[in-house]
């Protein structure tokens, strides 16, 4: 069991300073600059994603109401809220077989890849955040077929997601982090 199972990441984390999380769980800062060089996606991106999905619990589950385009559960799970199915599909293009959705690392890895692929497919910039997170959200295809526009719920998270990129990428530079 890697460090990222500990009880200290399964209660609840104050994210006012990411400078102080940071510091808290140094672990989580070499991951961040891992996925940065590998994938070029930028720390204050990722910890916004994960800030929406999970707010860093290791074992966040949707609400219970939360359902998929079928009327079945959704069975997304861990920081990064990723689906099994997408999961499995980052697995097999990364070779990450060992790979579980409640490691940070591994969490950080996926959106990585996932921010990289969406780039590919769908010619959507590493550094836009609205675009990237709508993209993360509704998956590629929803996003090809333009899903959010009848979710004006969703523009409004995906704005407070550049928002939250936005002051993170702030307060990592003021503490050297960035």
């Amino acid at each position: 069991m890697t460090a990222c199972h500990s009880a200290q990441h399964t209660t609840k984390i104050k994210v006012n300073n990411i400078c102080d999380v940071l510091n808290k769980h140094n672990d989580w800062y070499y991951a961040l600059k891992k996925v940065e060089r590998k994938w070029g996606i930028e720390k204050h991106l990722i910890l916004a994603f994960i800030h929406q999905e999970s707010r860093f619990q290791s074992n966040a589950r949707p609400h219970k109401d939360a359902h998929v385009a079928n009327n079945t559960p959704s069975n997304a799970y861990g920081f990064a809220q990723a689906k099994t199915e997408t999961w499995s599909w980052y697995q097999s293009k990364t070779q990450n077989y060992n790979g579980v959705r409640d490691d940070f690392d591994d969490a950080t890895d996926f959106m990585g890849w996932y921010i990289d692929e969406s780039t590919n497919r769908l010619k959507i910039s590493k550094r836009d955040v609205l675009r990237q997170y709508l993209a993360y959200h509704e998956g590629q295809g929803g996003f090809e077929q333009k899903t959010f526009i009848q979710k004006p719920w969703l523009i409004a998270v995906a704005k407070k997601v550049a928002r939250k990129a936005q002051l993170y990428k702030n307060q990592l530079k003021r503490c050297g982090k960035s």
